[in-house]
C-alpha cells in the first residue's frame, strides 16, 4: 500500500495495525503456550499512534480468537502472558533492555524501529519508496517458539 498520501501518518498507523492484524492469521505459537481458543493479547510498550489503529479493531477475531489490547507506559520490565509485543519508537534507547528481558519467552515482537529485526526483535516495518516492507528475524522467530506461514515468509524479507 502506498503511504505517499498519508495525511499527518494516521494513514501510515493504519496500514502498520492491519498489518499487525494479519501477521497475527499467519503466526502459530506453541500450543501450551497459547492454548485453543485462548484471547491472544496485545501490548503495546510506549507511545505509539499505532496502538490507537489497533484498539479500533479489537473487536476482531483471529482464528476464532479475541484480542485484548493494552497500552503500558513508563518503566516496563516484563510482559505477562502476553502473545505480541509492539515496542513503540519512543522506547529506542531502552530497546536492548526490553529484548534481553524477553529472551526465552514466546512473545512475538513487533515495531518500526528502524533495523528492529537486525537488532533481535523478530517482525520489524521498514518504510521502502513509500511503502510499508515487512521483515523477519528468522533466528529470533525460532528461538520464540513461533512458526509463521509460507504465505507470509514469501512477502517478508528475511534477517538472519
Amino acid at each position: 500500500m502506498c503511504l505517499a498520501q498519508s495525511a499527518g501518518g494516521s494513514l501510515e498507523h493504519d496500514v502498520k495495525a492491519a498489518y499487525v492484524l494479519n501477521i497475527l492469521k499467519f503466526v502459530d505459537w506453541e500450543t501450551e503456550k497459547l492454548p485453543a481458543g485462548a484471547p491472544i493479547k496485545i501490548v503495546i510498550a510506549g507511545s505509539d499512534p499505532i496502538s490507537d489503529s489497533l484498539e479500533k479493531h479489537a473487536d476482531v477475531k483471529i482464528g476464532g480468537r479475541s484480542l485484548s489490547v493494552v497500552k503500558v507506559a513508563g518503566d516496563i520490565v516484563t510482559f505477562p502472558d502476553c502473545q505480541l509485543l509492539y515496542i513503540a519508537r519512543s522506547e529506542k534507547t531502552r530497546l536492548a533492555d526490553l529484548l534481553k528481558n524477553l529472551k526465552g519467552s514466546h512473545v512475538l515482537t513487533v515495531s518500526d524501529i528502524p533495523d528492529f529485526s537486525r537488532q533481535g526483535g523478530v517482525v520489524g516495518f521498514a518504510i521502502e519508496n513509500g511503502r510499508v516492507k515487512i521483515e523477519i528475524n528468522v533466528n529470533e522467530s525460532k528461538r520464540a517458539g513461533l512458526k509463521f506461514g509460507a504465505k507470509l515468509l514469501e512477502v517478508a524479507r528475511l534477517i538472519k
